[in-house]
Formats: structure tokens, C-alpha cells, sequence
């Protein structure tokens, strides 16, 4: 899909509902939309990561980001020991990927909510600082982004 067609969804969840539960589904979703879309789409990948990226901010918003996202690992018996983060524990739990992909993944994550004072989308806001693999680098080496 292309960057301008995104939409950005915030999970609501009624009286009673399990915030976790819905966010890792949508996030589940997303990465099953990815594996559907990645042989033809090259930015396929943006639209997962956006996903992550919204979930983990708005649990972060409430104060419940490591709260929560040890709960997802809990939900699902996953192993709970692993990176003290709570992007890489939501890549963990929606995807199948490779744990150097995830961590890569989750330090792009953790560099963008550090660096995106505007607010922007994660999306726009790794395409316009040159993409996956140059925000990687600048995370790794303490760079700040090109464009705010």
C-alpha cells in the first residue's frame, strides 16, 4: 500500500475488553497483511511496523507500555525473558520474523519515539530520514534524524 493510503487506527476497546488482547490481534493482522503483500509491495513492511509502533505509543501514552507488553508475552506462554522493551516483545508476540529482523525492527522503533518530537507518523517520519536501514544505522550510532 502506498505511504499517502495509510491510515492510522486507534483500538478502542469496550468496558471490560482486553487492551492487550485487541492490540497484539490488530498487530497480528497487520503482519498477515505484510507475508500477503511483501513479494509485490517494497514498503509492505511500513504498514506492520506502524501498527506496532501506534500500539506500543498509545500503551506508553497511559503508562502501561512494559505493563502490557509483558502481558502479551503472558497471554500467549511465550518466554518472558528477553529484551526489557516493549516494541520488541509486540514484534515478538504478532510475528514469526528472525530475532535479528525483530531487534532490528525495535531499535528503529525506540529511535523514532526518542527522535519524532513533531509527532509524526513512523511511517513518514523513517521514510523521510532515509528509510529502514539508514534509521538503523543512525539509532546504532546515536545519530539524530536528518528531518524532524
Amino acid at each position: 500500500m502506498p505511504i499517502s493510503h495509510q491510515t492510522k487506527k486507534v483500538i478502542r476497546v469496550g468496558p471490560g475488553g482486553d487492551p492487550v488482547a485487541a492490540g497484539i490481534t490488530k498487530a497480528k493482522e497487520a503482519w498477515a497483511k505484510y507475508q500477503e503483500n511483501r513479494e509485490y509491495e517494497k514498503n509492505a513492511v511500513y504498514g506492520y511496523l506502524q501498527v506496532v509502533f501506534d500500539l506500543v505509543q498509545q500503551w506508553k501514552r497511559k503508562g502501561m507500555a512494559d505493563e502490557y507488553s509483558l502481558k502479551a508475552l503472558k497471554q500467549d506462554e511465550f518466554p518472558s525473558r528477553m529484551k526489557a522493551d516493549p516494541y520488541a516483545r509486540v514484534i515478538y508476540c504478532s510475528s514469526d520474523d528472525e530475532p535479528k529482523m525483530r531487534s532490528k525492527w525495535a531499535n528503529i522503533m525506540q529511535w523514532v519515539a526518542e527522535n519524532n518530537r513533531r509527532g509524526r507518523s513512523f511511517t513518514e517520519f523513517v521514510t523521510k530520514n532515509g528509510g529502514l536501514n539508514k534509521c538503523r544505522d543512525n539509532a546504532k550510532d546515536g545519530f539524530p534524524p536528518e528531518w524532524t
